[in-house]
């Protein structure tokens, strides 16, 4: 779900993200490194945030690769 939020281009705090798997603590990671995510720290911040918008993004690789084909 984290993942949809950054999607709405509004800051995202979250909470509990030490321990956890190492794939999602990457994944949360990543998030945080590209300002798309912040750890909560008791007060809400506000930041620009570029929207995540990783649907088009997987569209077009798809596209690109079945060009290959067609």
């Amino acid at each position: 779900m984290v993942a949809e939020a950054c999607s709405t281009g509004k800051p995202v705090h979250v909470v509990g993200c030490q321990k956890m798997p190492r794939k999602f603590r990457h994944f949360h990671q990543a998030l945080e490194a590209n300002g798309s995510t912040k750890p909560f720290k008791g007060s809400l911040e506000k930041w620009n945030v570029v929207p995540l918008q990783e649907t088009q993004r997987v569209a077009q690789e798809v596209r690109k690769k079945l060009s290959l084909f067609f």
